[in-house]
């Protein structure tokens, strides 16, 4: 696939463990890493990351083959998408 400059909006990885990665409210790519900026008043953001940080436990059910499992897990990234905007006429870009 072949794109013009200005063409692309997004790109991700296809897991945490290789390529963009998030470390520690970081952005690491290779020998880079990046702060993460957020508002400190956004509710959404602030627990989520609190969330990973603490790798807090969840559970869920799902129905596999007529049987129904519940599976416990925690709270990880699966993998991080950088989205280019257009915001008050300057590019940002959002992971």
């Amino acid at each position: 696939m072949f794109l013009q400059k200005g063409e692309m909006v997004s790109f991700e990885g296809k897991t945490n463990t290789t390529g963009w990665r998030y470390i520690n409210q970081h952005l690491v790519y290779n020998d880079m890493s990046t702060p993460l900026k957020w508002k400190g008043n956004d509710y959404y953001v602030s627990e989520i990351l609190s969330h990973l940080e603490k790798k807090t436990p969840f559970t869920y059910t799902i129905k596999k083959k007529g049987e129904t499992q519940t599976i416990n897990d925690f709270y990880h990234v699966k993998y991080v998408r950088i989205v280019r905007k257009m915001t008050r006429g300057n590019v940002r870009f959002f992971c």
